[in-house]
C-alpha cells in the first residue's frame, strides 16, 4: 500500500508505503468504516530517522490531505490529529474522509416550509463546501423536516439520511493526484448480500447469543409528525386498522398474539398490555400506522442478539455487506450485516463488527428459514469474479470489450460464470487507462516449446501496459495461473503475495489476486512477481524458483512536457532467471 500527502493547495509533499524498498514507511495502518456514521477513518504510524524526521513531520501535518488506493477505489482523507513520539521515533496520524469542510462547517436551525425530497436538504447543507450529491437511491420520497438546534454538516446529513431511511457515504474522483469531484452519497442500504458463508469452527470461532425482553411491548401509543397546516401531531385516533393480530384502539396499536404471550395479569384476572411510546415523523395516519405495525411486530417478541467472533473474513467483503453465519451442529443460520470494518494492509488483518440479528423467539424467523434453505441448497456452489470495462466510474458504457474504455470493474463472488452487464453498480470501478504509448519494435520469435498440454503456466496482466508515464498514474496487476489452458483460480480464492524490486531487493507491495501499482512508485524500472499459495500443494504455487515465478518488468517513463508523452519502451514480460 502506498499513501501520498499533499498540502491544502494540493501540492504533493511526499509518499510512504508498507513495503517499497525506499522512501518513508507506513506501519500499524488501520482503516475503520461504520455504516452508522458513513465516515471512514484512517490512522497509521510513520517511523522516522534523524535524516527523515523533518520530511515526516512536513507530510503528516494536521490539515494536510492523504491519498491512497487499497483495491476498492480512490480514497481521500484529511489529517485531523497527529502525535509525535521522539523516544519511539514515530509520528501517529488520524484522518477522516469527509474533510474539514464538512466536519467543521455548522448547520444552523432550519424548518422546511413544505415537504421536500432528500436532495433539497443535502444541497442546502452542502452549498459552499465543495461537495455535491453523488449517488441518490432515495427515490422521489418527500418529507417536511425541521431542526431547532445547530450541528456539524456531517451530523446534519446523517440525520437527514436516517429520517429518509437511508445511509450516507462519501466518495471522491481523483485524476492522478488531483481531486476532480467530492460527493456525499445517499444509499437505500449500503453493501450487498454477497452470499459469503462463514462457518463455525472454520471462519467463526465463537457464537454468543443474548436474549432480552427489555424493549418488549404488546401495545404502542403512536405519535407522528405534525401535518402541514396543523399544530397537532398525527395520532391513530379515529383511524381504522385490523390485520387479525394488530389493531387500532383509540390512539393505541395493540397486538393480540403479543398480549396472549407477554401480557401481565391484573387483579381482575384479565391480561394487561405492556405499553410503550412510539414516535416518528409520519404526518399521515396511514404512514403512522404502517410504521407502528412494523415496530410492534419487532417488539412483540423477545429480542435475540448475537456476538460473533471471527477467525477469518473473506476478501472482497465491504462495509454494509451481508454474510451468512452457519452453525451446522446447532442448526443455526443467520444473516448478519457488516456494520463496522477495520482493515490493516501492513498487518494483513480484517476485523468486522456484525449486527442486525433480530429473529423470532420461536427459533428461526421465516426470513432466516428461507436463508437456511438457500445456504443448504447452495452447497459447494462455484463462485466467479466478473470483469467489465466502462467509460467512467459510474459504469456508463459498460462492456466486456476494453477497447477505448478508461475504467475496469470487478465483481467478486458471483454465482454464474456469464457476466451480467445489466447493473453496473455491482462492479468496483478503477481508472486504468491513460494515453496510449507508441508501439515497440516486434521481438524475435522464440524457439518452439514442448507440448504443454498439462503444463502449468503463469501470467501477469497489466491493465495499462508495462510502460507507465506519470500521467497514466496507475496500473492494475492481476495474477493468472493456467493448466492445460484452464485458469486454476479464476475467483481469487488462493492467497497471493506481490513483490517489487527496484534494484534494492524484493519487497512486499501488495496482496490479493489483483493489486494497484502507481507509476510514481516504480522509479525508472521495477521487477514485479507474485507468490501464490493454494493451501494444498507442496511446494506452493509460485515459490521463488526460476521455473515457478513469472515476473513482469514495469518501466516508468519520464515526461518532459505534460502535453507530449514520450512512451518508447516496449512491453516486456519475462521469466525470472
Amino acid at each position: 500500500m502506498i499513501v501520498y500527502f499533499s498540502d491544502r493547495d494540493m501540492n504533493v509533499l511526499g509518499s510512504a508505503s508498507t513495503g517499497l524498498p525506499r522512501g518513508l514507511t507506513v506501519t500499524e495502518d488501520l482503516k475503520s468504516e461504520e455504516v452508522e456514521t458513513g465516515v471512514a477513518a484512517f490512522s497509521c504510524k510513520l517511523p522516522y530517522t534523524p535524516d527523515t524526521r523533518h520530511e515526516v513531520e512536513r507530510c503528516a501535518a494536521v490539515g494536510n490531505y492523504l491519498f491512497r488506493n487499497a483495491g476498492f477505489g480512490n480514497e481521500l482523507y484529511t489529517i485531523i490529529e497527529t502525535e509525535a513520539d521522539t523516544e519511539a521515533g514515530t509520528v501517529y496520524l488520524y484522518a477522516e474522509d469527509a474533510g474539514l469542510g464538512l466536519l467543521n462547517a455548522v448547520a444552523l436551525a432550519y424548518a422546511a416550509e413544505s415537504e421536500q425530497p432528500i436532495t433539497h436538504y443535502f444541497e442546502k447543507w452542502l452549498d459552499g463546501t465543495g461537495f455535491a450529491v453523488g449517488v441518490n437511491e432515495a427515490g422521489s420520497e418527500m418529507k417536511r423536516l425541521a431542526w431547532d438546534d445547530e450541528a456539524t454538516v456531517t451530523e446534519r446529513l446523517q440525520d437527514v439520511a436516517e429520517q429518509f431511511g437511508c445511509e450516507l457515504s462519501f466518495s471522491f474522483d481523483i485524476e492522478g493526484l488531483d481531486i476532480t469531484g467530492r460527493y456525499a452519497n445517499i444509499h437505500r442500504k449500503r453493501g450487498k448480500d454477497i452470499g459469503a458463508q462463514l462457518r463455525l469452527n472454520e471462519d467463526v470461532s465463537r457464537i454468543v447469543s443474548k436474549r432480552t425482553i427489555e424493549n418488549l411491548a404488546t401495545s404502542l401509543l403512536a405519535v407522528g409528525g405534525t401535518p402541514s397546516g396543523s399544530d397537532i401531531p398525527a395520532t391513530l385516533e379515529g383511524y381504522s386498522y385490523d390485520d387479525g393480530d394488530c389493531y387500532v384502539s383509540g390512539r393505541y396499536l395493540n397486538s393480540r398474539a403479543a398480549l396472549e404471550k407477554w401480557g401481565e395479569t391484573g387483579p381482575d384476572g384479565q391480561r394487561r398490555h405492556v405499553v410503550r411510546l412510539f414516535t416518528c415523523d409520519a404526518a399521515s395516519q396511514e404512514e403512522l400506522c404502517t410504521q407502528a405495525v412494523a415496530e410492534l411486530k419487532k417488539y412483540g417478541e423477545a429480542e435475540v442478539n448475537y456476538e460473533i467472533e471471527l477467525a477469518r473474513l473473506p476478501s472482497g467483503v465491504r462495509i454494509g455487506d451481508r454474510v451468512n453465519i452457519v452453525d451446522d451442529a446447532g442448526g443455526l443460520y443467520l444473516s448478519a450485516r457488516i456494520l463496522k470494518l477495520e482493515t490493516s494492509i501492513a498487518e494483513d488483518t480484517r476485523t468486522a463488527t456484525l449486527g442486525e440479528y433480530l429473529i423470532q423467539d420461536s427459533g428461526i424467523a421465516q426470513k432466516v428459514e428461507e436463508l437456511a434453505a438457500q445456504v443448504k441448497a447452495s452447497g459447494a456452489q462455484s463462485r466467479y469474479t466478473w470483469i467489465a470495462y466502462a467509460d467512467d466510474a459510474a459504469g456508463n458504457g459498460i462492456s466486456l470489450d476494453p477497447t477505448g474504455k478508461a475504467y475496469m470493474g470487478t465483481a467478486a463472488n458471483q454465482t454464474t460464470e456469464t457476466v451480467d452487464l445489466s447493473d453496473p453498480g455491482i462492479f468496483t470501478w478503477v481508472k486504468v487507462q491513460g494515453e496510449k504509448g507508441e508501439a515497440g519494435e516486434p521481438g524475435t520469435p522464440g524457439e518452439p516449446g514442448a507440448d504443454g498440454k498439462d503444463a502449468v503456466s503463469y501470467a501477469i496482466e497489466s491493465s495499462a501496459g508495462t510502460a507507465l508515464r506519470p500521467d497514466v498514474a496507475s496500473t492494475v496487476l492481476t495474477a493468472h495461473i493456467y493448466q492445460g489452458g484452464a485458469e486454476l483460480d479464476p475467483d481469487g480464492a488462493w492467497d497471493y503475495t506481490w513483490y517489487g524490486d527496484t534494484g534494492g531487493g524484493a519487497q512486499i507491495i501488495g496482496n490479493g489476486k489483483s493489486m494497484t501499482l502507481l507509476a510514481a512508485d516504480i522509479g525508472s524500472s521495477m521487477l514485479v512477481h507474485f507468490v501464490c499459495d493454494d493451501g494444498v500443494s507442496t511446494p506452493v504455487v509460485g515459490t521463488d524458483t526460476a521455473d515457478e515465478v513469472l515476473a513482469a518488468r514495469l518501466n516508468a517513463i519520464e515526461q518532459s512536457n505534460a502535453d507530449t508523452a514520450t512512451a518508447i519502451n516496449a512491453v516486456q514480460a519475462e521469466m525470472e532467471g
